[in-house]
């Protein structure tokens, strides 16, 4: 009989759990409310533009927030 998670999720219960880069996802969240005051739009279109030029530019989405931050421009 297949386990599964108690919050309805498909996977089984004794896998392992997802570790998560706190540091990232704080990093991600600063750049995403940055985009999202500036652009005067939602989180979920600020994160999606995010991502895009994060993959145009071939880089992870933390990096793309980070330069972000850093710089005030998208990378």
């Amino acid at each position: 009989m297949k386990r599964t998670c108690p919050m309805g999720n498909d996977h089984p219960r004794d896998t392992a759990p997802t570790l998560i880069d706190l540091d990232a996802v704080h990093t991600i969240a600063i750049a995403q409310g940055i985009l999202a005051e500036r652009l005067r739009t939602d989180a979920d279109r600020a994160l999606d533009l995010l991502d895009q030029h994060a993959q145009r530019a071939g880089i992870p989405v933390v990096e793309a927030a980070k330069w972000l931050i850093a710089t005030g421009t998208l990378p």
